[in-house]
């Protein structure tokens, strides 16, 4: 069985949108995210934001696409982003009833110009990720996409020891 965990387009920031494919979608077209706009880091320790207990309670909360200098009609309009902050933080938690039941996932982005992506504090994709040692708000991708932007799709095979049956969390 073929899953979709998400599809998210990254126009500067990220917009998640499911694609009709003969599986189950763990987060539904229009579903809410949480989100830190990178003025500073998201949490001490660094990485804690990625974790399924991480409160994320006083981030902002928006609907996909999130977007900065870009004519989309429907979203979350950064607009105090150019020339103040590079990078956003997202997060959604969703539920698992069996994750025996799931098989194989696809995890679907369009980013500009670049992402990483972590199922429940777990590294599982990356598009354009920077070669320093830790990742910071401040940093860039290592490289830009050209217009158009294009799908990067990543298929999650064996992932059984990442997803766990209840509440899990996809950061980006």
């Amino acid at each position: 069985m073929h899953n979709i965990l998400f599809i998210m387009i990254l126009s500067l920031v990220a917009v998640i949108f499911p694609k009709s494919d003969n599986g189950i979608y763990l987060i539904d077209q229009g579903a809410p995210f949480n989100y830190h706009k990178g003025t500073k880091e998201p949490s001490s320790p660094h990485s804690a934001w990625t974790a399924i207990d991480f409160d994320d309670s006083s981030w902002l909360r928006g609907k996909i696409p999130f977007f900065s200098n870009e004519k989309i009609t429907d979203g979350s309009e950064l607009i105090d982003m150019k020339g103040k902050y590079s990078t956003v933080y997202v997060r959604r938690k969703f539920h698992i009833t069996d994750p025996s039941q799931l098989g194989s996932l696809s995890l679907e982005i369009k980013a500009d110009d670049g992402y990483v992506a972590w199922l429940n504090g777990i590294e599982i994709a990356s598009l354009h990720k920077p070669s320093t040692l830790r990742l910071s708000h401040s940093s860039r991708s290592s490289k830009t996409n050209r217009e158009p932007i294009k799908w990067d799709e990543t298929k999650l095979q064996n992932f059984s020891g990442v997803t766990q049956k209840g509440w899990n969390v996809l950061s980006v």
